[in-house]
């Protein structure tokens, strides 16, 4: 921070809690959702991103900050580890600059993502996470705008779901009525079975799909409901690799 700040950024932080059952993932997700901020810069060992739990906590965060910033804000992750080493990496970081932080020119290559303007990258699907203490972690998704689903399925590997709702876009409803709900589904896809959960209610790109998710799942898998046995689902990975360039 003391670098980056002689370089004219106005840089802040904290430490990382890994604790998703306290939610603990979400305490930065102001600060990153501020207009003002241009970058969300992680560091850490490669160590650190093998714990799946960290993987999934900074998953929730990017799920939160790309819902509410575009699925193009730069992301940096610097590496306290050598050229050479690796890391772990979930599926929503792997857009991601990844440095060393024994690269010499590590400073400029920062401020170089800070004023780069952000990319406008397009998506079928709506996604975003709500964090309330005493109700859970909830999932929203949903067709993107100009799309209309007939229905939606949303399932976790080594996960639970355990609770659904639909309802208008952006906001837990306090009641709604489900069509043809559907729960424990089994879903095979890359020889894992998904537990999933889903309905028939339409939707469009101002209503959205809530399921509540315990545990710390490995993958996810979602999209609208299948009409004929065959389904367009999108898989996200909280664990994965990669290598420092």
């Amino acid at each position: 921070m003391v670098m980056l700040k002689q370089y004219g950024l106005d840089v802040n932080g904290h430490f990382w809690i890994d604790d998703v059952g306290h939610m603990a993932w979400n305490e930065p997700s102001d600060e990153l959702l501020k207009d003002e901020t241009a970058l969300w810069i992680i560091m850490g060992s490669p160590e650190n991103f093998k714990t799946l739990s960290v993987n999934y906590g900074l998953s929730l965060l990017a799920v939160r900050i790309f819902a509410g910033k575009g699925q193009g804000f730069p992301i940096v992750v610097i590496l306290t580890a050598n050229e050479k080493d690796e890391c772990i990496l979930p599926t929503l970081l792997r857009g991601a600059e990844i440095y060393s932080l024994l690269n010499p020119s590590l400073a400029a290559k920062v401020v170089s993502a800070a004023n780069m303007p952000a990319k406008n990258i397009e998506k079928d699907y709506y996604l975003d996470v709500h964090a309330f203490a005493g109700i859970g972690i909830w999932f929203e998704i949903g067709p993107s705008q100009g799309h209309e689903w007939n229905g939606a399925v949303f399932g976790v590997h080594n996960g639970d779901v355990n609770f659904h709702g639909t309802g208008a876009r952006g906001k837990l409803p306090e009641r709604s009525v489900l069509e043809y709900p559907a729960r424990g589904l089994k879903i095979r896809f890359d020889e894992k079975e998904f537990i999933s959960w889903g309905v028939r209610n339409h939707l469009d790109a101002g209503s959205s799909y809530y399921v509540r998710v315990d545990g710390t799942p490995d993958d996810m898998l979602f999209g609208p409901y299948p009409d004929d046995g065959s389904a367009e689902a999108y898989i996200i990975t909280f664990n994965g690799s990669a290598v420092v360039p």
